[in-house]
């Protein structure tokens, strides 16, 4: 799946690798394993490209692409170090361990509030604070209520699509109504490629591609090189979803 959305991406995405895995080098003996894990995991695959495409179709340099989705890749390594502590239960070990994962974690979470301030991205604190706090509420309920993986799409996972998007156009500086049309193609965006790995929920994906979609076309055209990006992404899972539902009718 990843070759085709990532078409006309790959340097970019490169570049992003390196500085992320850069971004370790002083940690690498307590995070390694950590990257290894993080590399088989869905999210940690996908996030990059939409975010670069989401950057490009607003205009942005390629610098700002590059070090704003270094920061949202980050931020979702540190989410994934701590969702990877388990409980008692789980055979997890009250150790030394366990404690500099925890700490880590939290270190990585500042140091995306700093790379905010260090790339001259300060007008995005708001946003991302407000990120960190919707996702930790979301892991809390996640542990403490009976989610769905739909849910828990929607709470742990959506709102680092949608303050990808948000992000991209306010730096942009656009109005009010194109910024939250940004969030809203981020959200269902960041749906339907979190529910498209799962088979029992593609339906539920391919009804968040095709409202991406129509986000995405009543936006106009900002710029044919820029947005040919996520439209491609848009109009690839979209394909892909409707093929599914197609072969599964037959």
């Amino acid at each position: 799946m990843m070759g085709g959305f990532t078409r006309g991406l790959q340097e970019d995405l490169a570049r992003v690798n390196a500085v992320f895995r850069t971004g370790l080098e002083p940690w690498w003996d307590g995070v390694g394993e950590y990257y290894q894990q993080v590399q088989e995991v869905h999210t940690f695959t996908m996030l990059p490209a939409v975010t670069i495409a989401a950057l490009k179709y607003m205009g942005h340099a390629s610098e700002t692409c590059l070090s704003l989705t270094n920061i949202v890749e980050l931020f979702y390594f540190s989410h994934f170090i701590h969702e990877s502590i388990k409980d008692d239960s789980e055979g997890q070990k009250h150790n030394r361990d366990l404690q500099f994962s925890i700490l880590i974690g939290d270190m990585f979470l500042g140091r995306v509030l700093k790379l905010l301030v260090e790339n001259r991205l300060e007008a995005l604190l708001k946003l991302f604070s407000g990120m960190m706090a919707d996702i930790n509420q979301g892991l809390v309920e996640k542990y403490n209520m009976s989610l769905n993986q739909q849910q828990i799409a929607e709470k742990t996972r959506m709102p680092l699509y949608r303050t990808a998007f948000l992000a991209a156009a306010r730096l942009a500086q656009v109005d009010r109504q194109e910024e939250e049309r940004m969030g809203l193609i981020g959200y269902h965006t960041g749906m339907a490629v979190e529910l498209c790995k799962s088979p029992d929920w593609h339906e539920d994906a391919r009804m968040h591609i095709e409202r991406a979609r129509s986000a995405f076309l009543l936006a106009g055209k900002r710029n044919d090189l820029n947005g040919e990006y996520l439209a491609a992404i848009l109009s690839e899972l979209h394909e892909i979803l409707c093929t599914v539902d197609q072969a599964a009718a037959i």
